[in-house]
């Protein structure tokens, strides 16, 4: 079997319906002609995945009986998809896309620099070495004439340019950035050795026009990695599209103000305002492949990080390895601390409302608080941090502790110190201070996602730290004294 899998930008680029072409439906409604004459010629079956995470949509074919005619089936499949596409400019992008994310085939042809052998895109009978290479966005016309298309004029390579305003074969500029696409009937090294020529030629253009490429950078492109497996082409084009290098570049107006608020401050001389969040491992333990934290701050198509973009003038990267990682950055020349503020508000919203846990809210951003990394910062005092809430929108300073637990056989945990909710004790914790106790764990303030907790908060840190102790005296003669033996379980 082998599987294709069709980026997003496809279904993008016209109102028609993706599915429907592919299967195939008939002038009465009924679907799945298509893939029944596939089945029928080839004796292969197609499958088709619902979009990821990312929208990208995954074709599997697998031969009934001979091997050979799996080949047929995707041809078939790959004619079915350029028929879909309306100018020459998709449809070259397309069919090198495809021939980078197809796996599982015995006659695909990959070169480790990105090189793939696909059929050309016009003449679809005729296999080509080919690699696509994507051009700075901010170029037009005008850049395509002075550039001059002759680039390759003395090499073996033939080089086509795409884009919108490019030459007589226009793409949208919102499905993807202009591409030279290098290819020949020459090996795989030759199409890489032009490709690398054309680079040169391009970044030595770049810096006689002084023209940037995305935001903020003034050097050049590069040659894409070369990532042959499904997955990586997958995370790559994710990244693609979360990414702002050739996104919406609306901005609003630069803000006056830099000094930082009440909670926050900024920390070193930089002209960037950044803030790294670093998710706690059970806010995330919860998803789903088809319903993921990632997935939800990313948004269809990076649409969340577009709208926090265009909102709040700040650029977000995700990262999602052993922990979940938020870089926000602010693209203002001088520092923005509003920017950054206002981005982090936003983000914190999508993650309570993902995680639909009002009991394990105020626990979630302490430590996002606490484990604020950046220029950006939050106020901290000992274990104690000022922070906002984001339904009042006041900053506070606020102190966590654990409660001491009991395990039992079976490995679950019983907690203890419901002791504290009581009102007596609760006068004689917050004693001469203006600070409160809250205990998250017992009676209708049970958490469900994360471990039950104390969290302490006032207007003043030294009074937080103070009643932090208290509390956790208390805590450590209850553990003395307990018949049941409980202590603090990591």
């Amino acid at each position: 079997k082998l599987t294709l899998t069709v980026p997003s930008w496809v279904k993008d680029s016209t109102r028609r319906h993706l599915f429907q072409h592919i299967v195939g439906k008939s002038s009465d409604g009924r679907l799945g002609f298509k893939t029944s004459e596939i089945e029928e010629k080839t004796s292969c079956v197609v499958t088709i995945s619902h979009p990821n995470i990312n929208g990208d949509i995954d074709i599997t074919i697998r031969s009934i009986r001979p091997r050979f005619e799996i080949s047929k089936a995707r041809e078939m499949v790959e004619d079915s998809l350029l028929n879909f596409l309306a100018c020459d400019g998709s449809r070259a992008r397309l069919m090198y896309e495809l021939a980078m994310s197809l796996h599982g085939a015995r006659n695909l042809e990959h070169d480790n620099s990105g090189v793939v052998q696909q059929r050309h895109f016009i003449n679809g009978k005729e296999m080509v070495w080919m690699k696509l290479l994507d051009l700075p966005a901010t170029w037009d016309n005008s850049d395509v004439v002075c550039f001059n298309l002759q680039a390759l004029r003395d090499d073996p390579c033939n080089m086509n340019i795409f884009g919108n305003s490019l030459g007589n074969m226009n793409i949208p500029p919102h499905l993807c950035p202009p591409f030279a696409l290098i290819w020949g009937r020459v090996s795989s090294e030759q199409v890489a050795k032009d490709t690398e020529k054309l680079i040169e030629t391009v970044n030595a253009y770049q810096q006689t026009t002084q023209k940037n490429i995305g935001h903020k950078r003034s050097q050049l492109i590069q040659a894409p990695l070369p990532e042959n497996t499904l997955d990586a082409s997958r995370k790559r084009k994710l990244l693609s599209d979360v990414s702002t290098s050739f996104d919406s570049t609306e901005q609003r107006p630069s803000k006056t103000s830099t000094s930082p608020g009440n909670g926050e401050k900024i920390s070193g001389s930089t002209k960037e305002a950044t803030c790294v969040l670093t998710v706690p491992s059970w806010a995330t333990e919860h998803g789903t492949p088809d319903n993921n934290l990632f997935g939800r701050l990313v948004g269809r198509k990076g649409g969340k990080i577009r709208e926090i973009k265009a909102k709040t003038n700040c650029f977000v990267r995700l990262t999602n390895r052993a922990t979940l990682k938020i870089n926000i950055t602010s693209l203002e020349e001088t520092l923005s601390w509003r920017d950054v503020t206002e981005s982090k508000r936003m983000i914190e919203e999508s993650i309570l409302g993902f995680i639909e846990d009002p009991n394990s809210e105020r626990r979630l951003l302490y430590e996002l608080a606490m484990t604020a990394q950046g220029s950006y910062r939050f106020r901290k005092s000992g274990r104690a941090v000022k922070r906002d809430c984001l339904d009042t929108r006041k900053f506070e300073w606020m102190n966590l502790l654990e409660l001491p637990s009991v395990e039992s056989n079976n490995g679950q945990l019983t907690h203890h110190g419901i002791f504290l909710c009581n009102e007596g004790q609760q006068h004689n914790l917050t004693k001469n201070t203006n600070c409160s106790v809250e205990v998250y764990g017992f009676r209708n303030c049970v958490t469900v996602l994360s471990n039950p907790y104390v969290l302490i908060c006032g207007t003043c840190s030294d009074e937080v730290n103070e009643v932090t102790e208290r509390v956790a005296n208390v805590l450590e003669r209850h553990m003395e004294k307990c018949p049941h033996h409980c202590s603090y379980h990591n």
